[in-house]
């Protein structure tokens, strides 16, 4: 009788690790808030982009603050612990559309990033300016890189 409960006991933690469950990586935004990092940027087209190297870190930035004329100082990251991860939703009417990355699971040696899209309801008032939303977000280096995508119309009062 003990041989049994014995096997039943390995069989259900075998079960719970599993390489095909969702394990949950240390993945930070560079924005603390829960909107973009930035909405008024030089990116208008929507992209996908992970950035491994110091060179293509530093076009990124600049493309991305070209809009503003003023480039602000560029976050420092040491590309041989971590790398950028960036998503841009591309140019929009007006006011209103945020984009981020609230988190990221590894799935079979995979990186998943969950990318949020928002949009404003119709009840909201926005701004009457083109704007450009854009995430980044710091995570170790993987091989592969698999964003899920996630629309969101956010209604006002």
């Amino acid at each position: 009788m003990a041989w049994r409960v014995l096997l039943l006991v390995v069989v259900v933690v075998a079960g719970c690790t599993s390489p095909t469950t969702p394990e949950t990586v240390g993945f930070s935004r560079l924005s603390a808030g829960a909107s973009s990092y930035s909405t008024s940027t030089g990116i208008t087209e929507r992209e996908r982009t992970v950035i491994c190297d110091a060179g293509t870190w530093a076009a990124f930035w600049t493309r991305m603050h070209a809009k503003s004329g003023a480039e602000p100082p560029r976050p420092a990251i040491d590309f041989s612990t971590e790398m950028i991860v960036a998503v841009a939703m591309g140019a929009r009417a007006t006011g209103g559309f945020h984009i981020t990355m609230p988190s990221a699971k590894v799935e079979a040696g995979v990186l998943v990033v969950e990318v949020v899209s928002q949009s404003p309801g119709a009840s909201c008032f926005t701004t009457q300016a083109t704007t450009q939303p854009v995430d980044l977000a710091r995570a170790r280096p993987f091989a592969d890189v698999r964003f899920e995508e996630r629309d969101v119309v956010f209604n006002c009062g």
